[in-house]
């Protein structure tokens, strides 16, 4: 039995969330030395349920009333959970918390509310990419928080600076970028009759991942980001090439995009591994 490889590529959404998870828990162990276990079980859980939902919304099936009846329950069941990890989530840390989840949601429903999809997807980049990277590096940070104290008197608040939050950002950009890109993607294979808008989004395309490649640099200079991630350097080549075979045949090469995304964010997480482990 053959499998289609781009079977695991129809969990797009998915991978654009767990990616943003799984980085800012290793760059919080790598940066800050600490991971609340707690938190992320609870966080993981959370996307997994939105993800559910997301997923029962988009794909609605009207061919049976009644598996559309169990669908509806299922949903308001799902619905419920996710509200009470949130509640708890906030409960176990502050409003923040809140406040950044409600900003990536907000950012990732401009994907199918936007009347123009032209910036959708650098709104779910950043959504997705800067948002949920800095909110979970924030969970893993507040196991420090001691509810008894104010925050100007917890060693939160060491953590918690101008720099230190634009050195969040700055390492965020590469998740930012790559993300971006692969929804952009969508964008140019819907537009690839037109060649001149065609051409222009490919060379839009190229510079996202120069801006994810130049914020890497960046954080290595400002000591955001460990030396290891000069292994970055060698997903350049692959990711350039299957870029150009993409522009040459958009619809049937769009699973080279998502390759180029697994690939950039797969090599970005695992420069953080080699940085604790050398450490270590």
């Amino acid at each position: 039995m053959v499998v289609n490889p781009s079977i695991i590529f129809n969990y797009s959404p998915l991978l654009v969330t767990i990616f943003p998870f799984c980085f800012g828990t290793l760059y919080a162990y790598y940066r800050y030395e600490t991971i609340s276990i707690s938190n992320s079980v609870l966080f993981l859980l959370g996307i997994i349920i939105i993800q559910l939902l997301k997923s029962l919304l988009n794909k609605p099936d009207y061919s049976h009333v009644s598996h559309q009846y169990l669908k509806n329950q299922f949903y308001t069941f799902m619905l419920i959970m996710f509200l009470l990890v949130l509640f708890r989530l906030v409960y176990q840390t502050n409003l923040t918390v809140l406040i950044l989840v409600g900003l990536t949601l907000l950012f990732h429903s401009f994907y199918w509310t936007a009347p123009s999809k032209r910036f959708t997807p650098l709104l779910v980049g950043i959504g997705s990419g800067i948002f949920l990277t800095i909110l979970t590096v924030y969970l893993h940070l507040y196991a420090f928080e001691d509810f008894s104290f104010s925050l100007s008197q917890s060693p939160l608040d060491t953590y918690i600076t101008l720099s230190n939050v634009l050195s969040l950002v700055t390492v965020s950009i590469p998740l930012m970028a790559s993300t971006t890109n692969l929804y952009f993607s969508k964008l140019l294979k819907a537009q690839a009759f037109d060649s001149l808008t065609f051409e222009n989004n490919i060379l839009i395309s190229f510079a996202l991942f120069i801006i994810g490649y130049a914020a890497i640099i960046l954080g290595m200079i400002n000591q955001s980001l460990p030396m290891q991630c000069i292994l970055m350097s060698l997903t350049i080549y692959p990711i350039i090439k299957n870029m150009i075979v993409f522009s040459k045949d958009p619809h049937g090469k769009t699973s080279l995009i998502r390759i180029n995304f697994l690939l950039f964010n797969t090599a970005y997480s695992l420069c953080l591994v080699i940085a604790i482990f050398l450490r270590s």
